[in-house]
């Protein structure tokens, strides 16, 4: 994969991020690279931007390109549904994410919350990568995001907690997977294990809490074939 402009040739890899101002003069081409592409305004930047949007390449898997790529997603999941004051609120919290990642912009405020917005998108997003790991927690979320035990608390504090959290999530995915095709769901064990529970009596007994109806039960949620 490259991403080639008159100066410069440039190898992307998947989930690679590609950062550049760019105007008639500057053109920008992709090569065998299925991409998102998101064109903001330099005018709606406010201060002076050149040093920000100098040609910048945050390569997938690094802390930049997480919480970066969280924002993003979240840019092109949402705005659609959104009207005009959301949108621009969005929009600014883009801002000062591209701020808060790329440099000391003018507004440390914006840039303040725009990090904090995309750093609770990703590691929300981390969380659901890995559901089956028993061990997902503070100690693990801190060490990935390059922050405090008391950052990842705060994160959580509006959601019961980070532990509340986890436990919340892994039931929603296990409901999804009990409830799904016949020949998909596996046993109640089986999807236990998946979303991190050790123990599937356990699992059952805080699946009912939950729900109020026991994993065997939501397996007939299942349509029939």
């Amino acid at each position: 994969m490259r991403l080639l402009n008159q100066d410069s040739d440039r190898a992307l890899g998947a989930g690679d991020i590609f950062i550049a101002a760019s105007d008639e003069k500057t053109l920008y081409h992709a090569l065998d690279l299925k991409a998102q592409v998101m064109i903001l305004p330099l005018d709606r930047l406010p201060g002076k931007v050149d040093h920000l949007l100098h040609p910048r390449q945050l390569r997938a898997g690094t802390l930049k390109n997480r919480l970066l790529g969280s924002a993003l997603d979240l840019w092109f999941n949402e705005v659609r549904a959104m009207d005009a004051t959301q949108a621009e609120l969005l929009e600014n919290t883009i801002i000062g994410t591209l701020y808060g990642i790329l440099g000391t912009g003018p507004n440390c405020d914006l840039a303040a919350a725009g990090m904090e917005a995309a750093q609770g998108q990703a590691i929300r997003a981390f969380i659901d990568e890995h559901l089956g790991n028993p061990d997902i927690g503070v100690a693990q979320i801190a060490k990935t995001f390059q922050m405090s035990r008391a950052g990842v608390y705060r994160h959580f504090a509006a959601r019961g907690g980070v532990a509340q959290y986890i436990t919340r999530r892994r039931l929603e995915a296990s409901i999804t997977l009990l409830a799904s095709d016949m020949t998909g769901r596996g046993e109640v064990a089986q999807v236990s294990e998946r979303v991190g529970f050790n123990d599937p009596q356990y699992f059952s007994r805080v699946f009912k809490k939950h729900f109020g109806f026991s994993p065997t039960d939501a397996q007939d949620l299942a349509p029939v074939p």
